[in-house]
């Protein structure tokens, strides 16, 4: 993995504006991993997804997290933070092989982890149920019931909720939360933390940093936008200040 290049982390920007976050959690993953490609990127377990766009932020943006919740108690702001290290330290590593085997009773299943084309089709549906009916059809390979062919229409609310929390340890850093609490109330809950969002505000933020500091000098200058973007940070900066 590498940082984004200034016009690199433009072009990211520009592609990732149009498109739903699973697609532009793998435009991100593929600027800071050229040698990987989309189709093997869409492939990976939302866990190794997400952890490789940590490790994506942390190169960029430097090693702490920092963000806002609101409590549901009161209705307070509140501003947390995390080390992107301490956050990949305290989970367990990834499993060798994405396919596993998952009995229970009489139930037997090969299933493998979800990926970001399983998250893409379980987004299409029209409702929560849906998604979670897509989810199950994806990622449940091979269903029997005492040893006889079965569907995964046919589960039972105990038998999914039972896989869920088999693929929840199989696959920890697919959904990251945070313990938080509020200071003016004392309410305590959990926050899902997303790894995609957190690292697209930060490029959205850098681009347009970025496109203000191209207009400027090209104004002055006449310079283009790749002569600018070449320029180290500090030498920008430089031209920045005489121009104020």
């Amino acid at each position: 993995m590498h940082a984004f290049t200034d016009a690199q982390l433009l072009e990211i920007w520009e592609s990732g504006l149009v498109q739903h976050p699973i697609d532009r959690a793998l435009t991100l993953l593929l600027g800071s991993d050229a040698q990987q490609t989309r189709a093997a990127l869409a492939e990976w377990p939302v866990g190794r997804r997400d952890g490789q766009l940590l490790e994506a932020y942390r190169m960029n943006f430097g090693p702490r997290l920092e963000g806002l919740a609101a409590c549901p108690g009161c209705g307070r702001r509140l501003e947390f933070a995390l080390e992107t290290a301490s956050l990949a330290g305290e989970l367990p590593a990834l499993p060798s092989g994405n396919e596993f085997d998952f009995n229970l009773g009489d139930l037997s299943m090969r299933c493998r982890l979800p990926n970001s084309r399983d998250l893409a089709a379980a987004a299409m549906a029209d409702d929560e149920t849906g998604a979670s009916l897509a989810l199950l059809h994806s990622c449940v390979l091979a269903l029997s019931r005492a040893g006889q062919p079965d569907t995964v229409e046919h589960l039972t609310d105990t038998e999914i909720a039972a896989l869920e929390e088999q693929l929840a340890q199989r696959d920890p850093q697919a959904d990251l939360t945070l313990a938080l609490t509020c200071a003016e109330c004392g309410q305590t809950w959990q926050e899902s933390l997303d790894v995609v969002e957190f690292l697209w505000t930060q490029v959205a933020a850098r681009a347009r940093r970025l496109l203000l500091e191209v207009h400027s000098l090209a104004s002055a200058y006449g310079w283009s936008e790749s002569d600018i973007l070449a320029m180290s940070p500090v030498r920008r900066q430089a031209y920045l200040e005489m121009l104020a």
